[in-house]
């Protein structure tokens, strides 16, 4: 997937377009494999992600797990061979799904209602496609539907999808709907549905439904460009009660139609011409919203119009960075930029209305409401990245978390909020670092507000073992598998806590979880050398195994690399594995020796493809370990390993992504990474340096200034660090300050085959750690 391959494709497309940094942009890497990302259309930040679907595997059966699934958390498996439909909510990159609402697919010939199987696509609507006839980019998405020779094309605003499909020479054109169709599905996922007919070109509706959100309400407003010839529908589960809807003919061209697995269809004269246009808009709160979304944001407008507008917004967003380097490195740069602004998604119509997490609905009032907050992986360095390039976005999701809070019935900031729920996935309150955060680098948020949810979220006894924790220092292994490397969580977490607390000027709360941040010590086995899971009676887990991804104490890793996971006092941790010499063995160690397919055999989310040695860069918690050498007497060695990392993990092709992109969380791991420097511990105001991936790069900030990062030569030879100047004067530290970039200027590297060994070495240079060496 080449520069040359997009821009043919999009011009082939018949839409014109700026051909600028969304040029780079191949929305099909990361479609195959581990990756989970989707090919459809969407706009920066916004809720409509309309993407083909590529099959229909359940979650359960009859409440037994089915694991392959687990591909298709996106809908979208690029060596699939047929298209379903195509819906309009997806998540990108995740490990666990949820959405698929509002299924569409345009047909021809017999009418059918049920979607087939791959094996037998003649069985159902979906249909036969070839790749050759795909086009992808950033707002756009094009296919042959083959079975019936219809073009479907889409593009999207943020509350809109909108489709236009031409059709071949027919007696009968069609659509379907399928309100039933979900990913992650599973008998019984979608509660109720609606549809009413208002008129020959407007239908309106919803749909509730019981998945990963448990209670999820998406309600929509469809126009179509010529009208409905003919209609119907059928419950693929006929209510058990009917009471006296009986006396009428609802399933043939009647104006209300409703049910647990409703499936519609809608046909149209093709003496009207060939081509139809359909605008989907979503709301949350109401039919009457998603008309608003629908007049604000696509009344009016052509697809032509729509998809242009798309393209504009993403360059507008993509712009903000720009590079120098290979086209294949720009295309890996600009695409995983792309992918950190899929999700979160905005939450609200155009209005200011939303559905909060107790399940009214509000008015957003000085901020703008988001969702979509994959927080075990995205505080990391999503939410940094948007921090530092987005910050008047990033400031309204933390507004939308401690709404969120405040609305919650326990007290809890978002754990893993989506679309008015919590759906509690992982472990950690790790909101707490987003706030903290947002906060440090100056964010307009109330630090007052936010310290108060913060301590009222790390007190709910009954979270995942918190009560425990607060008893013991610890969570005991009795009472949670995971006990280990929650402890270790909740500890950085209680250490952002600390920081927001001195913001704040609450000594007194600072000094209780200045305390609290260091429990990660308390499973510290001195004797092994590992984070280990302790019992409730103070002894270790016995027959413990450092190696193992399951079972061990350590969700979706192992202590190998959790061991490491304590990015707010490195130099404690590093005291506790015997010193700086020791600390450097055992990060040498997990890069160099291989990990045995047996340790992670039986963990989906931990392949081959996600490891380099024993370290997982394909699972979140270990993607500081890199920037970790920044600590010791070898920090050169981070400039090696993450070039290594970059270019084994992060490849232009569609199974070009070595793990879960998880809602932006790897990509912006590389971005951060490219510009040879990572927040190694938000909360703080460093950003720790590694080396530049490419030779050039500007960043336009939101404040009007621009900061310029220079390497030349770089290459997978020339990796090394020479030396570093800052707005031209020799620069020693090992870390940047976030003022450093906001107030604009020049951070030049000069780059050698050889490491600089002296470089960094020094007490003075060193990061921030809460224990002082």
């Amino acid at each position: 997937m080449k520069k040359i391959f997009l821009l043919a494709a999009c011009m082939a497309s018949g839409v014109a377009w700026a051909a600028e940094r969304s040029a780079y942009v191949d929305p099909m890497i990361g479609t195959d494999g581990m990756g989970h990302t989707f090919p459809g259309a969407c706009v920066p930040f916004g809720i409509v992600q309309l993407s083909p679907d590529t099959d229909t595997i359940p979650h359960n059966v009859n409440g037994k797990y089915q694991p392959d699934a687990y591909r298709y958390c996106a809908g979208y498996q690029h060596s699939d061979r047929t298209i379903v439909g195509f819906s309009h909510t997806h998540l990108s990159g995740t490990g666990h799904s949820d959405l698929g609402d509002i299924l569409v697919m345009p047909s021809v010939g017999p009418l059918k209602l049920n979607p087939g199987t791959a094996d037998n696509p003649d069985a159902g609507y979906r249909s036969r496609f070839d790749h050759s006839t795909e086009k992808a980019r950033a707002g756009y998405y094009e296919v042959t539907l083959a079975d019936y020779g219809i073009k479907a094309q889409m593009t999207a605003t943020s509350r809109v999808g909108v489709h236009r499909y031409t059709y071949p020479k027919s007696d009968v054109q069609r659509v379907v709907v399928d309100l039933n169709h979900g990913i992650y599905n599973y008998d019984g996922k979608t509660l109720w549905a609606m549809m009413r007919v208002e008129n020959d070109t407007l239908l309106t509706g919803y749909r509730i439904t019981n998945g990963w959100a448990r209670t999820n309400y998406t309600y929509f407003a469809i126009s179509l460009s010529k009208p409905i010839k003919n209609y119907g529908y059928r419950d693929m589960e006929p209510v058990k009660y009917n009471g006296w809807w009986r006396k009428f003919p609802i399933n043939s061209n009647f104006p209300e139609m409703a049910g647990r697995k409703v499936v519609a269809f809608f046909e149209f004269d093709p003496a009207d011409g060939n081509e139809l246009t359909m605008k989907v808009a979503l709301s949350a709160t109401g039919t009457d919203g998603a008309l608003r979304n629908l007049m604000a944001e696509a009344a009016g407008r052509s697809f032509d119009e729509v998809a242009q507008a798309a393209s504009r917004q993403w360059d507008e967003q993509l712009g903000s960075i720009e590079v120098e380097g290979t086209d294949d490195q720009k295309t890996m740069f600009y695409t995983s930029y792309y992918h950190t602004m899929i999700n979160p998604s905005v939450y609200m119509d155009v209005d200011g209305r939303y559905r909060g997490l107790d399940q009214n609905v509000h008015q957003a009032d000085g901020f703008e409401n988001y969702t979509v907050f994959s927080l075990w992986d995205t505080y990391r360095a999503e939410h940094p990245l948007l921090m530092l390039m987005k910050p008047e976005r990033a400031r309204n999701m933390v507004m939308s978390m401690l709404r969120h809070q405040q609305q919650s019935a326990h007290g809890l900031l978002p754990v893993w909020s989506h679309m008015a729920n919590d759906n509690w996935c992982m472990s950690g309150y790790h909101a707490t670092s987003v706030l903290a955060d947002a906060i440090t680098k100056g964010a307009d948020v109330d630090a007052d507000e936010a310290l108060k949810a913060m301590v009222t979220t790390s007190n709910v006894g009954y979270l995942d073992g918190v009560a425990d924790y607060v008893k013991l220092g610890y969570v005991p292994f009795e009472h949670s598998n995971t006990a280990a490397s929650t402890t270790l969580e909740y500890a950085y977490d209680d250490w952002t806590i600390y920081m927001t607390a001195l913001k704040a000027g609450r000594n007194d709360v600072a000094e209780q979880y200045k305390a609290r941040a260091r429990n990660y010590r308390n499973v510290y086995d001195r004797e092994a050398g590992f984070a280990r899971p302790k019992m409730t009676d103070g002894s270790f887990k016995k027959d413990f195994d450092a190696q193992q991804t399951s079972g061990e104490g350590f969700i979706e890793g192992n202590s190998w690399n959790f061991s490491f996971h304590v990015p707010h006092d490195v130099y404690g941790v590093m005291e506790l594995m015997g010193g700086d010499k020791k600390f450097v063995e055992k990060l040498d160690a997990l890069f160099v020796n291989d990990l045995p397919e047996k340790y992670y055999a039986d963990n989906e989310d931990v392949t081959a493809d996600c490891l380099i040695g024993g370290y997982v860069h394909g699972n979140e918690p270990s993607h500081h370990i890199p920037y970790l050498y920044a600590w010791t007497s070898t920090p050169w060695k981070t400039q090696y390993w993450v070039r290594e990392v970059m270019n084994k993990m992060y490849r232009n092709d569609i199974r070009g992504l070595g793990g879960n992109d998880d809602c932006g969380q790897m990509s912006a791991w590389y971005i951060f990474s490219a510009m040879g420097f990572y927040p190694v511990c938000p909360g703080s105001d460093q950003y720790v340096l590694g080396a530049p991936y490419m030779p050039y790069m500007k960043l336009t900030l939101d404040n009007g200034r621009t900061f310029e990062i220079k390497a030349p030569g770089v290459s997978d030879k020339n990796r090394y660090v020479k030396s570093v100047k800052l707005n031209g004067k020799p620069y020693g530290k090992m870390y940047i300050t976030h003022d450093d970039l906001t107030k604009g200027g020049t951070l030049e590297f000069v780059m050698a085959d050889k490491p600089n060994k002296k470089r960094g070495t020094a007490k003075t240079d060193k990061p921030y750690s809460l224990t002082e060496i």
